[in-house]
């Protein structure tokens, strides 16, 4: 059979539209004998025994799940020789086409965007609605073995939908859908998928893992030139940390994706439940009830959202730099500062906001300013030592936190406003290019052993996407 024509019936239901199709199915909009607006699949005529397997499979998984974050079985039967299910309609659109469409829009000149990049704050509201609908699919004792972004509906309410199990993988099921045979999404398989192992609530957790690093940095954690590179990346598990490739990411963020990554399936949170619960820790930019309110706004109008973030950005900044200057602590106001300047370099509230900080810390640096640094011009080192740093408590895990300690993006935005910063290096070595204490809030102290450079990860460079093995 072609495509439906347009008023035609499958089953009980009126054909409306075409909205999709693949190289084993075709999904229309359809309408329901009540009136209500559905999307029907249907498997096309003559298919190989595989494709009707992994149709059946997807069926029998969406039988078992009921959660909003879940594509919903409404109906299954057969049109002719071919079957069919019925499921309700997403009206919204693919993180990948998110992506696609954030690609277009991009200043090539910020360096808190990469190219197709959803930003921190929007990439990490998806990723826990999405990470929470896995965990149902965990609950049921299923794993789904093929997220990717086009797999992950964002509706028009901010909801997040799993969808295609077509590959979901239950105790009763077999790993292959075909003699000798894998399916699946190469740059989203966990290297116990490539390598043939039993998959897990873990793998799935993998997944969402490369998705919430592309969706930051704009591109693969592992992506290469060629499929076969890509392949001995994830199976040697080389990529540069999210941290070093997005300045935006801070450091808490860019460890537990690095957690989600790592090769052995033991150390990556558990499931998706796991992952959903971590990631809630590190939002501080809204409430975690208003995720979703978010997630529409920014389906419905991605410009408005970013300059929603970038206010709320900005003035937590200042409320930050606010209460460190109060509290007379000049070190943990060029802190928040410098958050403030990774996401908003040319605001004028945080120019402003660097004349007071650098006041601040001119005035309180004493004998500890005579040997501070800017970058490039050392002071004489006093001897190597080991030094604990207090550092001033912070409600929750700042998503905009920098890596590392950024003073370079501290130094030109004093610049911009006509000033000067002073980057205060605690205990460094004479001549060292990195600083020599690296805080990561939130702590109570921070042990810095100043004998000991910040190492450098290799960077992993940007290329044509891989193909998938099978549709």
């Amino acid at each position: 059979m072609t495509q439906a024509a347009v008023g035609t019936t499958i089953g009980a239901y009126r054909i409306v539209r075409a909205i999709g199709e693949g190289g084993w199915s075709t999904v229309y909009e359809v309408e329901a004998p009540g009136g209500q607006r559905l999307a029907l699949k249907r498997l096309r005529d003559g298919l190989a025994p595989e494709a009707l397997a992994r149709f059946r499979r997807e069926v029998e998984s969406l039988r078992r799940l009921d959660h909003p974050g879940v594509l919903r079985l409404l109906d299954a039967g057969l049109d002719g020789a071919a079957p069919y299910l019925v499921t309700p309609l997403v009206h919204g659109t693919s993180v990948r086409a998110l992506m696609s469409r954030s690609a277009l829009g991009v200043d090539e000149r910020s360096e808190t965007r990469g190219v197709g990049s959803l930003g921190v704050e929007g990439a990490v509201s998806i990723a826990i609605a999405a990470a929470d609908g896995v965990a149902a699919i965990h609950a049921g004792g299923l794993v789904h073995r093929d997220l990717k972004p086009e797999n992950l509906m964002v509706g028009a309410d901010g909801q997040v939908v799993v969808i295609d199990l077509g590959l979901a993988l239950g105790p009763e099921h077999s790993r292959h859908t075909s003699e000798h045979a894998l399916t699946g999404s190469v740059p989203y398989m966990s290297p116990e998928q490539i390598d043939d192992r039993a998959p897990s609530a873990a793998s799935d957790v993998w997944a969402l893992g490369v998705i919430l690093y592309e969706a930051i940095a704009g591109r693969r954690p592992f992506e290469r030139a060629r499929q076969s590179e890509e392949v001995a990346a994830i199976l040697g598990g080389r990529c540069a940390p999210l941290a070093d490739v997005a300045p935006a990411c801070p450091p808490e963020l860019s460890r537990l994706i690095a957690s989600c990554l790592a090769a052995a399936p033991a150390q990556r949170p558990v499931d998706g439940a796991a992952l959903a619960a971590a990631l809630v820790r590190l939002v501080d930019w809204t409430a975690p009830a208003r995720l979703g309110e978010a997630r529409a706004l920014m389906v419905a109008d991605p410009a408005r959202h970013a300059a929603w973030i970038r206010e709320l950005r900005v003035e937590l900044v200042r409320g930050d730099v606010e209460r460190a200057l109060a509290a007379g602590d000049a070190f943990a106001a060029s802190r928040a500062l410098d958050r403030g300047l990774v996401t908003a370099p040319d605001d004028p509230r945080m120019r402003a906001l660097v004349d007071r900080v650098m006041a601040a810390s001119s005035a309180a640096s004493g004998q500890e300013l005579g040997r501070s640094t800017v970058r490039g011009y050392a002071a004489a080192p006093p001897p190597a030592r080991t030094r604990v740093v207090a550092i001033a408590s912070v409600p929750s895990a700042s998503v905009a936190a920098p890596r590392r300690a950024r003073w370079p993006w501290l130094v030109g935005g004093t610049l911009a406003a006509g000033g000067l910063i002073a980057a205060i290096a605690i205990g460094a070595r004479g001549g060292d290019d990195h600083p020599a204490a690296v805080i990561s809030p939130p702590a109570p102290a921070i042990t810095v052993d100043a004998a000991s450079p910040a190492s450098r990860p290799a960077h992993v460079l940007p290329s044509k996407p891989a193909s998938e093995v099978a549709p």
